[in-house]
């Protein structure tokens, strides 16, 4: 309410107060508070005021990847962002996360393992994703190893303790390697 307050003022007192940045707080806002259209919407207008910026384009591809839903045009969103900066590892995890969300899991692996190899620290979102994508493609014992480096991160993450309770026994049921 606070943000639909300040826009209405500001369009009439202070218009110039109405940047990239404002709706890009405002969508953010909007998004964590579960309104996801009006998100979307106002990061769209993020975008349109400052087209060169790509951090909307990778919030809004996210948000679409984490929601399962407009992954054709989030892998669009994240491909502009990364013309716009290459080598930043948050961007690279959208990527990987939209392929993932897309079924395409091979890519997912590839392109969340160049994320973390990107990312100054690691990053338990990232790690947790590569784990994801490893047990889609049955390679449980790479996603156990990336869940509990995930942990290791956040270890107050439910989620993660479940995945790794719930696979762990695969991994320990597995057959030893022949010499």
């Amino acid at each position: 309410m606070a943000f639909e307050r300040t826009l209405i003022e500001a369009s009439n007192s202070n218009p110039e107060m109405l940047d990239q940045s404002f709706y890009m707080s405002y969508g953010a806002a909007a998004e964590q508070a579960g309104h996801y259209v009006k998100a979307a919407e106002l990061i769209k207008t993020a975008i349109t005021l400052d087209p060169e910026n790509p951090d909307p384009y990778n919030f809004l591809a996210y948000m679409w990847a984490d929601r399962n839903e407009n992954l054709d045009t989030a892998e669009q969103l994240v491909q502009r962002a990364l013309e716009l900066d290459p080598h930043n590892g948050a961007y690279v995890d959208t990527l990987g996360w939209v392929f993932f969300r897309q079924g395409r899991y091979t890519e997912a692996v590839a392109e969340l393992l160049r994320a973390a190899s990107l990312l100054e620290k690691p990053d338990p979102v990232v790690l947790d994703h590569i784990g994801d994508a490893y047990e889609k493609l049955g390679k449980t014992t790479e996603a156990v190893i990336y869940w509990q480096k995930a942990h290791g991160l956040d270890p107050k993450n439910p989620a993660l303790a479940q995945k790794i309770d719930q696979h762990s026994s695969k991994v320990a049921n597995q057959p030893e390697a022949q010499p």
